[in-house]
């Protein structure tokens, strides 16, 4: 029954998950309205499982994941073309999947990039503009949901 506090955060990012796909195809940004009580929840949520049942593993996962998530994609903010909204819902979500497998992190970002990379071949050619830009978070919210899809499935049937 403790585990039934992970489905919170996966509840506000349902809520939140069409606004940020549409702002980000409107306005290539991810707005920190949402990207940031995302976070905040989270962690909070976690921590209040590990409070609850003294599981520390998954907790551990999470932090790490939510860590490096963040320490890495600070560095691709800084040195590539990736943007600070990305990062920050990334830390979030590989945060919700390494709570079930650190392994789930590298299926949702496959998905994600794949999906973005798709599109932004269709786009280049298109425009015939190498250098378009394209939105990033549609991309990865895809590849998580697809992702935590089967989790959650279970932790409701468990809980239920």
């Amino acid at each position: 029954m403790e585990d039934f506090i992970v489905l919170v955060p996966l509840a506000l990012f349902a809520l939140f998950a069409l606004s940020l796909m549409l702002t980000d195809f409107r306005e290539h940004r991810l707005p920190n309205r949402m990207t940031l009580p995302l976070i905040a929840v989270t962690f909070a949520c976690l921590f209040l499982h590990l409070a609850s049942t003294g599981k520390v593993q998954p907790y551990v996962n999470s932090i790490v994941a939510g860590l490096l998530t963040f320490g890495l994609g600070y560095l691709l903010v800084k040195y590539f073309d990736l943007g600070m909204g990305d990062v920050k819902l990334l830390t979030s979500l590989n945060a919700l999947l390494a709570w079930h497998s650190p392994w789930l992190i590298l299926y949702s970002l496959a998905i994600g990039f794949v999906g973005a990379s798709v599109w932004a071949i269709v786009v280049w050619i298109k425009t015939r503009n190498p250098r378009a830009r394209i939105a990033l978070g549609p991309y990865l919210i895809v590849g998580f949901a697809a992702v935590i899809a089967q989790p959650t499935t279970e932790l409701i049937t468990a809980v239920v």
